[in-house]
């Protein structure tokens, strides 16, 4: 990163704060709900755009329009509940055609009781985590420190509201922000209407669901492995023409060539030489497989 975020940093460490905004350049935000997942604010000249609005624990429209008084917009990477989850507190929301019917079903409560569950118990080893690093590791930055649920979070009522794209997305599209743009790659695997995000000229790309360190997710409905592998297949060219990969989970900045190895992973599972082990549940409570390779893993149907 090219700064740190420390105006933005409540003094002291305070953990009241859901979010954690980390400017990354000018213009350009990300927003951390540490733990769950990133959503990044990008400014142009004329409008903003806020790629994904986040898990919806807490509103995340209060604290974009503290960073940017220009007109917002709202791009989902996909229709996954975690990134849609303050959709209803703007009104301009582009997805790809394929997400349509997700945003409109929402999330009932039942959905995401598995997802409440395992929030708590990640907090719990959250807290061991911070203890473990102020006897002397000192390693962790606020975007890493999961947090408790605000105060005014209802656990047990949480649910995501259905909204409505006003905009579709397609590949090869460029949203024009004013002096920036942001080009839409078309990335189905992780879900049918996974998209990523190129800014060319800013030699970064977002990579949202589709490119991060850790279990992908490839064990939920619609996840197909083949269509995966081809994506990562198009973005292989972009390699040597981005310095900054920005995913929605865990670490962030990635390296670009994580990218290679995680064809090479994908060949490896679809060529059927990869062991494949009984795994942990994953965030909404459900059984898995997992395929582990260093800095990934990919997660399959139990």
């Amino acid at each position: 990163m090219d700064e740190r975020g420390a105006t933005l940093w409540p003094a002291g460490g305070d953990l009241d704060s859901w979010f954690v905004p980390v400017p990354v350049r000018r213009g350009l935000w990300l927003i951390c709900e540490p733990g769950h997942v990133q959503s990044y604010l990008v400014e142009g000249r004329d409008r903003a755009i806020l790629i994904d609005t986040g898990t919806g624990i807490a509103p995340i429209a209060p604290l974009v329009r503290r960073l940017t008084t220009k007109p917002i917009e709202v791009v989902l990477t996909h229709n996954h509940f975690d990134h849609i989850g303050g959709n209803a507190d703007f009104d301009r929301i582009a997805i790809h055609p394929a997400g349509v019917a997700g945003l409109r079903a929402g999330r009932p409560a039942e959905s995401l009781r598995g997802y409440i569950a395992g929030a708590r118990g990640m907090l719990a080893r959250g807290a061991r985590l911070r203890a473990l690093d102020a006897e002397g590791f000192n390693m962790l930055h606020p975007e890493q420190i999961v947090r408790p649920f605000p105060p005014d979070f209802d656990p047990e009522r949480y649910a995501i509201a259905p909204s409505e794209a006003i905009a579709m997305l397609e590949d090869g599209q460029v949203l024009d922000l004013g002096a920036r743009a942001l080009e839409v790659i078309y990335t189905p695997g992780h879900s049918p209407d996974g998209i990523c995000l190129l800014d060319r000229a800013g030699r970064i790309l977002f990579t949202a669901d589709t490119v991060y360190a850790g279990p992908l997710y490839a064990q939920t409905p619609g996840a197909d492995l083949d269509a995966y592998l081809a994506s990562l297949r198009r973005l292989e060219p972009l390699i040597d023409s981005v310095d900054l990969l920005l995913p929605a989970h865990n670490r962030v900045p990635l390296d670009p060539p994580i990218i290679c190895e995680m064809i090479a992973g994908f060949e490896a599972l679809l060529a059927g030489r990869a062991p494949i082990e009984v795994s942990e549940a994953d965030s909404l409570g459900r059984r898995t497989r997992a395929a582990h390779f260093g800095r990934f893993s990919v997660l399959l149907p139990a």
